[in-house]
């Protein structure tokens, strides 16, 4: 069945209205009086159904899916809730806000902080097969991951990790130390002939 849509176009508004005459969503298309912006949403008798549109910045070219782009905005696209692509995303840059965590891992670096210890390191990685504090393949694959509570995790691990190169570079040095006491001790003894 074809539904019968009619276009109504409101000069007073700059207003056009798109649906079935009678019963039914209708459709407005909107232009303000500055003719900077261009929007289509939903009409609710006939109340502009703000939230739920697609604008377009003639000036600029922004675009505003639930929200209208703001003019002071370097966005050229803004979107309010959560949207779904359906594909890849490529970018130049991509910054992540600290909105949906916490706790950047700069506490690594606090003289109170102990890190786990590279045997029980060892062990959970022999259990289960990634490291800890990090999802597994499976959880990744049903769940996603937030890009910036993973960028903190993997940050987290670098940074204990550092903590434990620099740890074995001073247990490496005292035993360099200890090596060449021991050699000297040994090159005495065969020149002494004991």
């Amino acid at each position: 069945m074809v539904t019968k849509w009619e276009c109504t176009l409101a000069y007073f508004t700059s207003n056009i209205l798109l649906g079935p005459p009678t019963g039914g969503q209708r459709w407005i298309i909107y232009q303000t009086s500055n003719g900077n912006y261009f929007t289509i949403a939903p009409d609710s008798s006939t109340n502009f159904a703000w939230g739920k549109n697609f604008t377009i910045n003639r000036t600029n070219g922004q675009v505003g899916i639930g929200v209208s782009p703001s003019n002071t905005s370097t966005n050229k696209l803004e979107v309010a809730g959560n949207a779904a692509i359906k594909g890849n995303i490529q970018c130049n840059s991509l910054t992540v806000t600290a909105a949906t965590f916490s706790g950047w891992p700069d506490y690594i670096f606090n003289k109170n902080y102990k890190a786990r210890p590279l045997s029980e390191t060892e062990s959970f990685i022999k259990k289960n097969g990634h490291l800890p504090g990090m999802p597994s393949q499976k959880d990744v694959a049903k769940n996603g991951i937030n890009v910036g509570e993973m960028q903190a995790k993997m940050l987290k691990t670098l940074e204990e990790m550092t903590l434990q190169m620099i740890e074995m570079k001073k247990e490496n040095k005292l035993l360099a130390e200890r090596n060449d006491e021991l050699a000297a001790r040994i090159d005495n003894k065969e020149k002494n002939g004991k």
